[in-house]
């Protein structure tokens, strides 16, 4: 073997090796880009199932508060006030703030 033959198979064994660095650096940045991708996604995917659920409570109770001031209006009804629909509001919002629609 000639030593041109030597320096070129030994550059070229110098090239695989810092290819196969660089390779093997590039998938180890790709591998923790996606785990990071794939962790803020099953983040974001928890926090969307917890606001679904959130929105689902805040319209059962609001079900449930419409529910209690019509008992209430039937109630005052059956008592004989005059006016049940204005008292109810008179006293929802002055308990609570309430603004029943």
């Amino acid at each position: 073997m000639t030593t041109t033959e030597t320096t070129q198979n030994t550059t070229g064994y110098y090239l695989n090796a810092h290819l196969k660095n660089e390779v093997g650096t590039l998938c180890l940045h790709f591998l923790t880009l996606l785990l990071t991708l794939i962790l803020r996604g099953s983040a974001l995917q928890k926090r969307l199932r917890d606001r679904e659920k959130e929105t689902e409570l805040d319209e059962r109770d609001r079900k449930r508060e419409k529910e209690e001031l019509e008992e209430i209006r039937q109630r005052l009804l059956a008592e004989g006030h005059p006016d049940p629909d204005a008292e109810l509001q008179r006293v929802s919002q002055s308990v609570s703030g309430f603004t029943s629609t």
